[in-house]
C-alpha cells in the first residue's frame, strides 16, 4: 500500500463564492423529465377516460388503457419548457408481452397531420423486458440527445400485431408509467424535484408507528432512476392514524414523520406527493409541512397545512412565500384507510414519491480539487478546535465543489458569531488489497469473512476477537491470531441459532469468557448479554439469570418502539441498538445501555447485578489502569466515572 502525508487546506468563511445558477444536478441521466413540475400529458381519442393521460408522469400503480383493438394509438407529453432528451422507458401490464412504437420529438405545438410528416427519432418493435418484481414489460429506448418541448409516443400494435400478425390475447394496449431522461446537467429549478437522490443528494427518513421506525426510505425519492430494473415500484408503505367508521378505535396519536434533506439549501416554493392509487385509498388525508433551515436539529417552521386531502394520484401545496430550508418534513397524521391494525394501532398508507421544488442558493465555502481525491471536511473556531464534521473520507471528483454550514456544532448547538474556518483533509493515498483476513487460516474461511464487523476487543495475549452482526457463515464471533491473522476460534452459529437466536454487535473478553452484547430478532429483538466459553465457544450461562435462559436481558423487546417522536435520527439509531459498550475488570463486566440511558455493571461471575447509573446516550466504554471508567456518550463528550458511578 503506498502512503503519504495528509495535506490540510484552510479556507475562511465566505458567502457567495458561487452562484446559485451554477448549481446544476450532478448526474442528469438520472433526472426523470416526466415528472418535471407543469409537466402535462395527452392522448388519442381511443385511451379510456376512466384514467386520465398524466397518470403516467409519476410513479404510480395502476394503468393507462386504450381501446385500439391491436391497432395504433398515441400518448405525448408536453414539458414546461424545452430539455434535452436521449431516452426514454415505458412499463406496461404484465398481459403485454410485445408491442411496436415510434418515439417522435418537437419543439412545437403540432397537429396529428404535421406529426405525421415528423421523423422518428426510435422505433422499438419487440418483445418486452420483464421487471423482475411486478411482471411488469418494460421498453427501454435511447437515442441522440435533441432539445424538445414535446414527446410522442405513437404505438402501431402489441402481442404479435405490430410484425404484421393478428394481435392475441389482450385487445386493449395497457401502460402504467413512463421515464424520460437527458444528457444534459440542467441548472437546478423550481421545475425538477430537488429531492431525486441520484442526482440532487436529496434523502429521505421515516419515523412512523411501526416496529421498524425510524429507518432511512430511498425509494421515496428516488424518482425513478432509469438503471432500477424494477422500474422504482418499491412505494413506501407507512402507519399513521387511520379512518375507521368507528372514531373510538384506540389509535396511535404519533403521526408519520418524513423527513427529506437536500443536498442544497434552497428557496423552497412548493412540495409535492404522488399516491399509488388514484383514489384516496391508503393515501394521506390530513398533513402539515414544516421546513428547517439546519441539517441537524429540531428546529421546525410549519409552512402549510391540509386536512380530508381527497383523491388524485398527485398532490402539489404551494408555500405562501419561498422558505429557504435544508430539510422538509411531511407530518401525515392520517390516512385514508379504515383498517386499523390491532397491534400497531394504526393503519397503514402509502406513498410513491415526494417531491421538493425550489432554487439553491448559494454555499458557505467554495473549494476547487485538481485532482479526483478522498477527502472529510469540517468546520473548526479561529483556535483551530472542531465545531462540526460535515463529512468523513469521502470520494470527489477534481472540480469545484460548494459546501454549506448551518452554524451548528456537532451536538445541534448553535454556535456563536465569531471566525470559522473550513478545513478539507485530503488523502492522496492509493490502496490494494492484496488479500483479507481469514484467507489462510485453518480452518479454510475462503469466501467466508465477515461481512459486518460492529465491535472489536483484544485480549492479554494481543489476540483480536469481532462481533460480527449478521455473518452468513454463522461465525457470528471470531478469535484472530495477533501474530498472522489466522482465523482461530468462532460461534458456530452459537448466537444465530442460540434461544433466542439473534445477532451479535458489542464484545468484549477476558482470560476465560468471550462476552456478547445480542440484539435478538427471535424474541421481539430483546437486547442482551451472553457469555462464551474463551476454549471452545460455547455458551456459558449466568447461574443468576436462570430465569432467562442464563442471559442478561437489559431491554426485553422492540427497542425502536421506545425512541420517542421527534428524536433526532443520529440519537434513534443509538437507542435502537443500545448496547455498544463492554468493559471487564476483576469481578465486573460493564455494559452501555443507550435505551434506558444507563451504564450497567454485574458480577461477571453470576451475572448478578451489582450498580446502574445514570448517562445519557451511552456509546463506548473502558476501565483504565486506576479501575476507572471512560464512557462516550451523546456522541461527541467523554466522561470519567468510578465503578458506582
Amino acid at each position: 500500500m503506498k502512503t503519504s502525508f495528509l495535506i490540510a487546506l484552510f479556507l475562511t468563511l465566505s458567502s457567495g463564492l458561487m452562484a446559485a445558477d451554477e448549481i446544476r444536478y450532478n448526474d442528469a441521466s438520472s433526472v426523470n423529465l416526466a415528472s418535471v413540475r407543469g409537466a402535462k400529458a395527452t392522448a388519442s381519442e381511443n385511451i379510456q377516460k376512466t384514467v386520465p393521460p398524466y397518470f403516467a408522469l409519476h410513479n404510480t400503480y395502476g394503468e393507462i388503457r386504450f381501446s385500439n383493438n391491436y391497432g395504433p394509438c398515441w400518448w405525448m407529453m408536453e414539458f414546461p419548457q424545452p430539455y434535452s432528451v436521449s431516452g426514454l422507458r415505458i412499463s406496461f401490464r404484465d398481459v403485454i408481452k410485445s408491442v411496436g412504437f415510434k418515439v417522435k420529438l418537437s419543439s412545437d405545438q403540432l397537429n396529428d397531420a404535421a406529426w405525421d410528416s415528423v421523423k422518428p427519432v426510435f422505433d422499438f418493435k419487440g418483445p418486452l423486458v420483464a421487471d423482475g418484481s411486478t411482471g411488469r414489460g418494460i421498453a427501454t429506448c435511447s437515442f441522440k440527445a435533441a432539445k424538445a418541448k414535446f414527446i410522442r409516443i405513437e404505438f402501431y400494435g402489441h402481442n404479435g400485431s405490430e410484425e404484421g400478425n393478428a394481435g392475441k390475447d389482450h385487445n386493449d394496449l395497457v401502460l402504467s408509467c413512463i421515464q424520460v431522461w437527458g444528457p444534459d446537467n440542467p441548472v437546478m429549478s423550481p421545475a425538477i424535484s430537488m429531492a431525486q437522490t441520484a442526482c440532487a443528494g436529496g434523502s429521505c427518513t421515516i419515523d412512523d408507528a411501526s416496529i421498524k421506525s425510524p429507518t432511512g426510505c430511498p425509494d421515496l425519492v428516488d424518482d425513478n432512476a432509469p438503471w432500477r430494473k424494477d422500474f422504482g415500484n418499491n412505494h413506501l408503505g407507512f402507519w399513521a392514524k387511520g379512518s375507521p367508521a368507528d372514531e373510538k378505535t384506540v389509535q396511535t396519536d404519533k403521526p408519520c414523520r418524513m423527513i427529506v434533506t437536500l443536498n442544497h439549501r434552497s428557496n423552497v416554493e412548493a412540495v409535492a406527493f404522488a399516491g399509488i392509487v388514484r383514489d384516496r385509498k391508503d393515501r394521506p388525508r390530513d398533513m402539515k409541512v414544516y421546513t428547517s433551515r439546519d441539517e441537524i436539529g429540531e428546529s421546525w417552521t410549519l409552512q402549510k397545512e391540509l386536512k380530508d386531502i381527497e383523491g388524485g394520484e398527485y398532490e402539489e401545496m404551494v408555500f405562501a412565500k419561498p422558505a429557504v430550508a435544508k430539510r422538509v418534513r411531511f407530518d401525515v397524521e392520517r390516512v385514508w384507510n379504515p383498517n386499523v391494525d390491532a397491534n400497531i394501532k394504526a393503519a397503514q398508507g402509502h406513498l410513491a414519491e415526494v417531491y421538493v421544488f425550489g432554487s439553491p442558493l448559494p454555499p458557505d465555502f467554495k473549494f476547487t480539487l485538481k485532482n479526483d481525491s478522498m477527502i472529510s471536511g469540517q468546520i473548526v473556531d479561529a483556535k483551530g478546535s472542531p465545531i462540526r464534521t460535515i463529512f468523513t473520507a469521502q470520494p470527489f471528483k477534481a472540480g469545484t465543489y460548494g459546501i454549506e454550514w448551518d452554524g451548528l456544532n456537532d451536538l445541534g448547538v448553535r454556535m456563536p458569531p465569531g471566525e470559522y474556518v473550513w478545513r478539507i483533509l485530503n488523502n492522496p493515498a492509493t490502496y490494494a488489497n492484496p488479500a483479507a483476513i481469514g484467507n489462510t487460516a485453518s480452518p479454510a474461511t475462503v469466501n467466508q469473512n465477515p461481512s459486518d464487523i460492529e465491535a472489536v476487543a483484544v485480549d492479554a495475549e494481543g489476540n483480536a476477537y469481532t462481533a460480527n452482526m449478521w455473518e452468513e457463515a454463522a461465525q457470528d464471533f471470531r478469535k484472530w491470531s495477533r501474530d498472522d491473522g489466522r482465523h482461530l476460534l468462532d460461534s458456530r452459529a452459537e448466537i444465530r441459532n442460540g434461544n433466542p437466536n439473534g445477532m451479535p454487535y458489542g464484545i468484549a473478553v477476558d482470560d476465560k469468557y468471550i462476552y456478547c452484547t445480542v440484539t435478538a430478532h427471535g424474541a421481539n429483538f430483546q437486547q442482551d448479554l451472553r457469555r462464551f466459553n474463551i476454549a471452545d465457544g460455547k455458551l456459558a450461562p449466568f447461574s443468576a439469570c436462570a430465569a432467562t435462559k442464563g442471559i442478561i436481558v437489559l431491554v426485553n423487546d422492540f427497542p425502536d418502539r421506545k425512541v420517542p417522536q421527534g428524536t433526532p435520527e443520529a440519537d434513534a439509531k443509538e437507542i435502537i441498538t443500545p448496547l455498544r459498550g463492554l468493559a471487564v475488570s476483576a469481578d465486573r463486566i460493564f455494559v452501555t445501555d443507550a435505551c434506558n440511558g444507563k451504564i450497567h455493571s454485574f458480577n461477571k461471575t453470576t451475572g448478578a447485578p451489582v450498580v446502574s447509573f445514570n448517562v445519557k446516550l451511552p456509546h463506548a466504554i473502558a476501565i483504565d489502569a486506576a479501575g476507572q471508567l471512560w464512557v462516550g456518550h451523546e456522541h461527541g463528550k467523554i466522561t470519567i466515572f468510578s465503578q458506582d458511578g
